[in-house]
């Protein structure tokens, strides 16, 4: 499908990490997704082994 070509260009150009689905769909965490959102670029050193709240 051609957006799903699209999404996967735009996560890689963005250096955004992601799976890809049986489907062939790119799937985000959505932890990750929210860290970036955020302006935090997750990594070992930001990553906690601690149960994660998200406040809304």
């Amino acid at each position: 499908m051609p957006a799903n070509k699209q999404i996967v260009e735009w996560l890689s150009s963005h250096c955004w990490k992601y799976e890809l689905s049986a489907a062939g769909k790119p799937v985000v965490a959505r932890i990750y997704a929210c860290l970036r959102l955020a302006g935090v670029k997750p990594n070992t050193a930001t990553a906690t082994t601690e149960p994660w709240n998200q406040h809304l």
